[in-house]
């Protein structure tokens, strides 16, 4: 099976779209949270006006229980998680899941955590969700192979080795 140069074509465009519509700006934004931990006025307004407003367009605000997003991101700092986005660690999101306190979220928050990974670092990460999961095993990876789990960087992984030789 190929996929239809159309439907490529189409989400070239779309992610061409997106990118230029809403990513690039909080990529600018999110990359500069190493400078932002140095000042605590600098991180407060990143985490109440861009940290917030990201996590309701991106649908990941409803994954947080009572969200107390200082207190998260604070977590995220403090167990090295940017900086191995920033890296490129492709293992980031699967290991900060495990210190993050489960009683934080509703389910795994791999979708926020991605999402997030992605905007700070978008040569290395991907957007992953279950709606990217479902569509890549019933579709393009019919084509490469099959059964992405749930583990992102078991996802990024098979997409750096598929599609970037």
């Amino acid at each position: 099976m190929t996929l239809n140069k159309e439907i490529l074509n189409i989400a070239t465009y779309e992610a061409i779209h997106w990118w230029r519509r809403d990513e690039y700006f909080y990529h600018k934004i999110f990359s500069r949270i190493p400078e932002f931990k140095l000042n605590v006025d600098d991180l407060n307004y990143f985490t109440n006006f861009f940290l917030k407003q990201f996590a309701r367009q991106y649908s990941v605000h409803r994954t947080i229980k009572n969200p107390n997003y200082s207190k998260l991101l604070d977590r995220l700092l403090k167990n090295g998680y940017i900086d191995s986005v920033i890296n490129g660690e492709v293992t980031a999101i699967d290991s900060i899941i495990d210190v993050l306190p489960p009683e934080w979220f509703h389910g795994r928050p791999v979708s926020f955590l991605s999402k997030f990974a992605f905007l700070i670092n978008p040569l290395d990460f991907s957007l992953y969700d279950s709606i990217t999961r479902n569509a890549l095993n019933s579709t393009a990876l019919k084509i490469v192979e099959r059964n992405i789990g749930k583990n992102d960087s078991d996802f990024i992984k098979r997409v750096k080795h598929n599609f970037r030789k």
